[in-house]
């Protein structure tokens, strides 16, 4: 994932990655080592697109693969070792409740660890460090109140 590797080139580099940093070094398993606590499934967001995608969340496993487009209200589930195309929406197959509650609740598990609010639209800059977070707000104020000013007329500073 993109969050590995920033943690990646700090453990290349010699260092540790901060607490608060999300993602964990690919570097032992490009050693060809094990890790017996690796994520078995990964979290994505699709916020929006310029190709008539709509925003959506998903989790995938090795062999499934969950996706919830928000503003529809729709789920998508696929087997992707029986249909590795993606062609036969299994969400509403009795057959695959069990898998879909669990990947729906794993889902969620990754929201809530990644710190991914729902209700984010993609419109707010969030980093995890509160103090950086203040930051940017200020930032994206100053930065309407510029835009205001030019609206109202004024020359910029």
């Amino acid at each position: 994932l993109n969050v590995d590797f920033a943690p990646t080139l700090l453990n290349m580099a010699g260092h540790d990655s901060p607490d608060d940093m999300q993602g964990r070094s690919l570097l032992p398993l490009l050693r060809g080592k094990s890790v017996n606590d690796w994520r078995d499934a990964i979290y994505y967001r699709y916020y929006f697109s310029h190709f008539d995608t709509p925003a959506h969340t998903g989790v995938r496993t090795q062999s499934m693969k969950l996706i919830h487009f928000e503003d529809l209200d729709h789920w998508e589930l696929y087997d992707l070792a029986q249909d590795p195309s993606e062609m036969h929406n299994l969400a509403e197959n009795p057959k695959y409740r069990e898998r879909f509650a669990g990947l729906r609740a794993k889902l969620e598990e990754l929201q809530r660890v990644l710190g991914d609010d729902p209700e984010d639209i993609g419109d707010r800059p969030w980093t995890g460090n509160p103090e950086l977070d203040a930051i940017a707000a200020r930032m994206e104020e100053n930065q309407a109140k510029k835009r205001e000013s030019l609206r109202a007329g004024n020359k910029p500073d």
